[in-house]
């Protein structure tokens, strides 16, 4: 996971407290989206960690468009979900 923003305490405390939701046709897309992505790119470095040999070229590139793709999947979502 990413550092920790400065204020998320604060943001999470704020979604609690404004009782913020995430509907559930958004949370089929991010479990869709995010996990197969998540669980392909896991997959590959799984693989690796069992030998001293570095990721392969091709299995790099594999998991940089996963990346990619995670990327451009939050990017859309974002333009759907957003008000401001």
């Amino acid at each position: 996971m990413a550092n920790p923003l400065s204020n998320e305490a604060e943001i999470f405390n704020k979604i609690k407290i404004e009782n913020i939701k995430v509907d559930r046709i958004v949370w089929e897309l991010i479990n869709h989206y995010l996990n197969n992505d998540l669980q392909k790119i896991l997959f590959i470095v799984g693989d690796h960690l069992d030998s001293s040999e570095p990721i392969p070229l091709e299995d790099a590139k594999k998991i940089r468009n996963d990346c990619i793709e995670i990327t451009k999947f939050l990017k859309k979502l974002k333009e759907a979900t957003r008000k401001d």
